[in-house]
């Protein structure tokens, strides 16, 4: 077996792992989009063959992590998922007795993706031409987070969960209040103007409006779409639709 066909076996047995995902955010179709995302920006920004292989691989192998606990909403996983996903990635490339810059180089973008520990190990593990893989991992990563389909899943959780519904309204602060689009590479740039395009058509239907007021109350509600206003002006989106609440 070529190293190539091994790197293609990492791929699929990373598939195979995020099928049986219990976390429904963090699933296949999480997985599949931020590969391809990662695979866009590390060709737009002319990454030669190994570094956008390990690029791509580091995009499926990031929440593989998630698929060795039944229950996706501990929160401590935030932290740790990443960190069990390199872990598991390495165990892997021993398995199959792939060794190399590109499954070494992926292992360590996965690492230093960490919640909390990303910091220190990105001085520790990357050298600084290397951290341009990292920034467009986690932009591709940030992409995925205004994906329709996996926010349709989230309305679907904050529903049914107590828990879920306390997260929404921390990722809906933490998304429109902080300096969260400020995306790392141009390419996620251009990609982000038109998920967001994408957004905020979904977000000002007469449907998805009505949820956030019947789960969160007409004043946060009014806050948080004023907060997604100042961002579609910061991007000069031109709204089609009605940004009344």
């Amino acid at each position: 077996m070529t190293d190539q066909e091994k790197t293609d076996r990492l791929i699929e047995t990373a598939r195979e792992r995020m099928r049986s995902s219990r976390d429904p955010v963090h699933d296949i179709r999480h997985a599949e989009r931020v590969a391809d995302f990662a695979e866009k920006i590390g060709r737009e920004l002319n990454l030669d063959r190994k570094r956008l292989q390990a690029l791509i691989l580091a995009a499926w192998w990031h929440d593989v992590g998630r698929t060795v606990t039944r229950k996706p909403s501990l929160i401590f996983m935030v932290f740790l998922d990443d960190l069990i996903s390199a872990l598991m990635l390495w165990r892997e490339t021993i398995r199959i007795g792939l060794f190399g810059s590109v499954t070494g180089m992926a292992t360590r973008l996965i690492f230093c993706h960490s919640v909390g520990t990303g910091t220190f190990l990105t001085r520790l593990l990357l050298r600084p031409k290397t951290r341009l893989l990292l920034d467009a991992l986690m932009d591709a990563d940030k992409l995925d987070m205004l994906s329709t389909e996996r926010l349709d899943k989230l309305l679907g959780l904050a529903s049914r969960s107590t828990i879920y519904h306390f997260g929404y309204r921390i990722l809906s602060w933490y998304n429109f209040s902080t300096v969260y689009f400020d995306v790392k590479t141009a390419a996620a740039r251009r990609h982000l103007e038109k998920i967001l395009v994408e957004f905020v058509t979904w977000l000002y239907s007469p449907e998805i409006k009505a949820w956030h007021i019947e789960q969160f109350g007409i004043v946060w509600s009014r806050r948080m779409h004023g907060r997604v206003l100042s961002v579609i002006q910061r991007f000069h989106i031109r709204m089609t639709f009605d940004p009344t609440i």
